[in-house]
């Protein structure tokens, strides 16, 4: 707990000196209230700053009027208080002593118009006191609860503050970027051209996918009907049909009609039938001379 305690405590820091600019050392005003708590607590008020504001601490006080307490302990605060700077204030000096809150006020806002001109942290016991720094902006506020110093989160007050310098500059980088000629602009058109061109092709590619449902057979599963004889005929007609029905080439030198080509066909059947019957011939006429010889 302490470990994340620690890492809020360093975050709210880079955010007040990012915003209302506080730098180190650290200007803590200490009221009279808090170096007595930390000094019943037995606290070390200084390295308690130091791990809490995670920096180098400046502690200062204005007056240490606390009749509540004894002498012995009285002059014990005082050695605690001697490492911090005083501020002169007078305000005890008047016939009628101001108030913490009133003493407080005159150092973190003079001039009552809500800033804290002089970036003080402020460690305070008294609730009036925390509760009218929550109204001044950029304000630190540190307590002790139960031993245990804390830091409250960024009032709402700075928190409006914050929002609006991070607003200004993100438009100052935005106007830096895009300059006179409103690149930026036309690149958010052309995105978002692109982006309904996406959506028309996903639409285009949606309706093309095709409708599931019953769908037919499977052409490698189906067995192939075997050819019958008349089928076959009609096919070797139908053949016969389609080469009769192209066109004869024109007779000429090169060129060979249909009826040249069955021609030359019973010529070569012609020759060979007379060479066979010549052979059976000639093979009797062997098998006569043996007979008669």
């Amino acid at each position: 707990m302490r470990g994340k305690r620690s890492k809020q405590y360093r975050k709210l820091m880079q955010q007040y000196s990012l915003t209302f600019n506080f730098r180190e050392p650290y200007q803590v005003l200490v009221d009279a209230q808090m170096i007595q708590d930390t000094f019943r607590f037995k606290m070390d008020l200084l390295p308690a700053l130091k791990r809490t504001l995670h920096g180098e601490v400046k502690p200062s006080s204005t007056d240490l009027n606390t009749p509540s307490i004894s002498q012995a302990d009285k002059t014990s605060m005082l050695d605690i208080s001697r490492s911090f700077i005083l501020r002169r204030c007078n305000h005890h000096t008047l016939p009628e002593p101001l108030s913490t809150l009133e003493c407080y006020r005159s150092f973190v806002d003079p001039n009552e118009q809500g800033t804290n001109k002089h970036r003080y942290i402020l460690a305070a016991q008294d609730d009036t006191v925390r509760s009218w720094a929550r109204g001044v902006r950029g304000v630190p506020v540190i307590y002790v609860k139960r031993s245990v110093m804390v830091m409250e989160p960024m009032a709402h007050a700075s928190i409006g503050v914050r929002e609006r310098e991070e607003k200004g500059k993100l438009r100052a980088g935005v106007k830096k970027i895009t300059g006179n000629t409103g690149v930026l602009g036309k690149r958010k058109r052309e995105e978002e051209n692109g982006d309904e061109d996406d959506n028309a092709e996903s639409t285009q590619i949606k309706k093309k996918k095709k409708a599931y449902g019953a769908k037919g057979p499977n052409p490698l599963s189906i067995k192939k009907k075997k050819a019958r004889p008349n089928e076959g005929s009609t096919n070797k007609t139908a053949d016969t049909s389609i080469t009769d029905d192209r066109p004869k080439a024109s007779a000429g030198a090169g060129n060979t009609t249909a009826d040249d080509v069955k021609k030359k066909r019973s010529k070569k059947h012609e020759i060979h039938d007379a060479a066979e019957h010549k052979a059976a011939d000639s093979i009797r006429a062997h098998h006569v001379s043996i007979e008669t010889g």
